[in-house]
């Protein structure tokens, strides 16, 4: 977690990771969609693994 939750400057780097603490494994996927304060999409990540 970052120490602040607004930045004023990009390029802001973001790290997502997964742990399965079950019994079934599975491949996460989805979508990761990044937007500015206004609401309007800047930028899109893909995981199809």
């Amino acid at each position: 977690m970052t120490k602040t939750g607004f930045f004023e400057y990009g390029p802001v780097a973001f790290v997502v990771r997964l742990k399965n603490e079950g019994s079934v494994h599975e491949k996460p996927k989805g979508t990761i969609t990044v937007s500015n304060t206004f609401g309007k999409q800047s930028r899109k990540y893909q995981r199809q693994r």
